[in-house]
Parts: structure tokens; sequence; C-alpha cells
């Protein structure tokens, strides 16, 4: 993997991270959502057209985007609701971190595939880094604890949300069969911003989302750049290495999303939490090298 590459997707993972952190500290984060999705649609239009090579979209391919974009809508809306409640050091690793898990559950559910030796060590890694990031502090009588935790309201959302992630990254990885990646992965955030608007008709008024681009603009208007320019920047180190190996570098979010809660944000048990994501990391590197 090149150096260029290596560059790249590390660049990426820390963006992801990063409007992801922003997304957080806004005030009303399902508003602020909608503001990204409606100003990066605008924003990308004229990039798509030039260099998305729409002119080998094909009509195969609407269903997969128009899919795809519902599950990312309805993961929006979990995304949303799970930073209201929880904290970015724990909705973030335990959503990206258990979504690969269901991708596996899928696939040997209803595609018949088996799960090798490494992916299965790589699945017990994500298992146990969950585990430990709901440890309060490193210590035995703190060990049972995270057993109760499947009841809060942010570890269920959060679970939900790796849910939603693995349906859109199953849908999306058909769809670009279908579509070059660029031209799909824009016309699917068009359908995003379709079902989310539907959404926000019943939840939000028009002075609640007036109210969050007026306090929040500048936070939206870096956070529209970020939330396309993530995927560009993967779809430009595909061209200088294999997917085999940039996805598992991709996680490297994990880990940094872990560290913007606990330095910036002052989130409690940074050092389960950081061991935790690190575990998570270290499984989803495994799952990606499985066989």
């Amino acid at each position: 993997m090149s150096i260029t590459a290596v560059g790249l997707v590390v660049l990426s993972g820390i963006l992801h991270a990063l409007w992801n952190l922003l997304t957080k500290q806004s005030r009303d984060r399902l508003a602020f959502l909608w503001w990204v999705l409606l100003i990066g649609c605008g924003m990308y239009l004229v990039p798509t057209l030039r260099w998305g090579e729409v002119q080998g979209f094909t009509p195969a391919a609407l269903p997969w985007a128009m899919a795809g974009g519902f599950c990312q809508a309805i993961y929006c809306l979990l995304l949303a609701a799970a930073y209201r409640h929880g904290d970015l050091s724990l909705v973030y690793p335990l959503s990206r971190g258990t979504a690969p898990i269901f991708i596996v559950l899928w696939a040997t559910s209803f595609q018949g595939e088996r799960v090798a030796p490494l992916g299965g060590l790589g699945i017990a890694a994500i298992v146990v880094g969950v585990y430990l990031m709901h440890l309060h502090c490193l210590t035995a009588e703190e060990l049972l604890k995270p057993l109760r935790a499947w009841r809060d309201r942010a570890t269920q959302l959060a679970l939900l949300l790796g849910v939603s992630i693995s349906l859109y990254h199953v849908i999306d990885n058909r769809g670009v069969e279908l579509a070059p990646p660029f031209a799909y992965f824009y016309l699917m955030e068009c359908f995003v911003l379709l079902f989310l608007s539907g959404f926000i008709v019943f939840l939000r008024s028009w002075a609640q989302l007036r109210a969050e681009v007026r306090a929040n603009w500048r936070a939206i208007a870096f956070v529209a750049v970020f939330y396309f320019l993530t995927y560009l920047l993967i779809l430009f180190a595909l061209t200088e290495a294999q997917v085999s190996y940039v996805g598992p570098a991709r996680n490297v979010s994990v880990v940094v999303a872990t560290l913007f809660g606990v330095a910036i944000l002052r989130e409690p048990a940074a050092t389960p939490r950081l061991l935790g994501s690190t575990l998570i990391l270290s499984g989803l590197v495994l799952l990606a090298a499985s066989p």
C-alpha cells in the first residue's frame, strides 16, 4: 500500500470522525444533518456532472440507490438520537464496530457463507472491545456492570446504527457494480436528502431548522464538505491500493473518534474506551484480512 494511499485513507478516517464530532456538538443534530445534506448535494452537483461519469449510470442502479438512500436516512435519524443520549466515544466505536458483524451475519444467514478462523478471531476482538467500552474503569468489580448496559438507550441506538450501516453497505456494494461509484454515491445522497426531508416535515418546524443554521452555519458548511470528501478520498485511495487494504485502514476513525470524545468533549472512562476502540479496530482489520 503506497504512502499516498495510506495518507488518503487516514485523512478520510480523521475527517469522518471530525464531522461526527461537529454533529455531536451541534444544538439540534437532526436539523444539523439535514442542512449538511442539503448544502452538500448542492455543492457537489457540478463535480458530479463533470467527474462522476453520469453517462455510465444505468437504470438498474436506481432501485439500489433509492434503497441505500432510505437506509441512510434512517441512519441519520438514529445518529441524531444516539448523540442526544450518548457520548461520541461510545456511540461511534460501538456502531462502526458492530456493523461488520451484522454484515457477516447477513452473509452467513442468507448467502450460506462461512466465517473463517481469522474472521472469528476478529469478531471476538470486536465483542471484547465493545464490552470494554462500557466499563467506567479497569477493576474487577466493574467487569459485570456492562451486562446491564444493554438496557441503556445510547447503547441500543448505537446497535441499531450498526444494523443500518450494515444494510446500506450491502446495498451499496451491489449498486456500485451497476454504476460509476461517485455518480451512484451522489444520487444515493440525494435520495437520503429526499427521504430525510419527508421525516423532517413531521419532526421539525421551519423555525427550528432556521435556528440551527443561524447558530451553527460554519460547522454545517465544514461538515457538508467533509461528508462527501471522505468518500471521494476513499475512491482516490482505491486507485492506489487494493480494497482489502483500504477498508481496514479506513477504520482508524474508530480510535480517532474516541480520542475526540475523551480529549475534546471530556467524556468519561477514557482508558477503557481507548482500549476498547483499539480492540475494535484490531478486530475490523482481522475481519478484512479473513479469506
